[in-house]
């Protein structure tokens, strides 16, 4: 630890300050301190000489300001990664990119960043007139000499109105308007053209009119006619009406529900074999000739008595050849086709007139079955 020494003058007038080493740390008059390389003179130090000031404590600016001379720069650069704090708030250490702002964290610490573009402009930002309350709000606005702001009501009317509407309507605007409207008797173009093709003095007594309406005039129907009575409860239903209005047989057909007025189903039946005689397997157990041509649906089978085992099979050609792609055929058990687990598939259904029909035994299942009938069901044309 070093000892400081205050030397006298032989007045006793401080002379120097000294250290335990004898370095002088300050020389002393009655006014001035002089410090090796300054001076402090009357009780202040001109720091224009200090090269290195420093604060022993908070600096007062005593209601002055500090300013610079001759447009000088005012620098405060902090040493290192020290910050410059100004009133609690720290800014930051380098120079942000073209267009950032400064932003805060929220816990005193500024830096550079890109405005988001987000979010209203409210009174934070903006209130020139203290509305305290969103700027942008219609009610906040208020209309100028040429600005005007629109109500709700007359935003209703104007949304309303048409597009490209004019003050002046189009006489073709107008009558359609008027037209459009109900029970206004407008006499529009239609009534025009009937009243057009009604004839000049028309009357509807005259014969010629009369008949060409397909009408009698009085002269002209009998008298018991005009004398018959007809019992109160006489009437003609509608379908009766419809019916008797057809024009032919055909239409007749139709309004009665036949599906082709033209066309009727038709049945063949005959009997391949007697009642009591077993059926055996053969070829053209029965023939006979197309009465009439036929457009084939169906062919059946049935028998009298029928197997006790094995299928019993038919087959039925028309001018020499099968019409049946998948046979007729009757289960053990059964008499008829229509319950056979396999059904029939015709592959030929246009069977010409006077063409011959010829009926096989294909299978003869046990051989016990009897009584053979051939239905073949189709439509004719007349």
């Amino acid at each position: 630890m070093k000892t400081l020494h205050i030397n006298q003058e032989d007045n006793g007038t401080p002379g120097s300050v000294e250290d335990s080493d004898g370095t002088v740390l300050a020389n002393l008059t009655s006014s001035t301190i002089t410090f090796p390389g300054r001076t402090v003179s009357g009780g202040s130090v001109d720091i224009v000489d200090d090269t290195t000031p420093k604060l022993g404590g908070d600096l007062d600016v005593n209601a002055f300001s500090i300013k610079s001379l001759a447009n000088g720069d005012i620098a405060i650069t902090p040493h290192g990664t020290g910050n410059v704090i100004l009133d609690g708030i720290k800014h930051p250490q380098a120079d942000g990119t073209n267009g950032q702002f400064l932003v805060t964290n929220g816990s005193g610490q500024l830096s550079f960043g890109a405005g988001d573009g987000v979010g209203d402009m409210l009174i934070a930002t903006y209130d020139p007139t203290a509305v305290s309350g969103d700027a942008f709000a219609m009610d906040e606005m208020v209309e100028g000499t040429t600005t005007k702001i629109l109500s709700a009501t007359e935003r209703t009317k104007l949304t309303g109105i048409e597009a490209s509407a004019t003050a002046d309507q189009t006489g073709a605007q107008i009558k359609t308007a008027y037209e459009a409207e109900a029970d206004t008797n407008a006499f529009a173009d239609a009534d025009v053209t009937k009243l057009g093709a009604i004839e000049a003095s028309a009357d509807v007594t005259d014969v010629t009119n009369v008949t060409a309406a397909g009408a009698l005039m009085d002269s002209e129907v009998d008298a018991d006619i005009k004398t018959l009575v007809l019992p109160a409860s006489t009437t003609i239903s509608a379908f009766g009406a419809t019916l008797v209005d057809d024009a032919n047989a055909a239409a007749a057909l139709t309004t009665l529900g036949a599906v082709n007025a033209a066309v009727f189903p038709s049945e063949i039946i005959v009997a391949g074999s007697d009642e009591v005689t077993a059926i055996v397997t053969a070829t053209g157990v029965t023939q006979f000739r197309m009465p009439y041509a036929m457009t084939g649906t169906e062919i059946r089978a049935s028998v009298g008595s029928a197997c006790s085992s094995g299928t019993f099979t038919v087959d039925v050609n028309i001018g020499g050849a099968t019409v049946l792609s998948t046979k007729v055929t009757i289960d053990a058990g059964e008499k008829t086709s229509e319950t056979a687990v396999t059904a029939p598939v015709l592959s030929d259904t246009a069977w010409a007139n006077d063409e011959i029909v010829t009926v096989d035994v294909d299978n003869q299942g046990d051989g016990t079955a009897t009584g053979l009938k051939v239905t073949l069901i189709g439509t004719r044309s007349v």
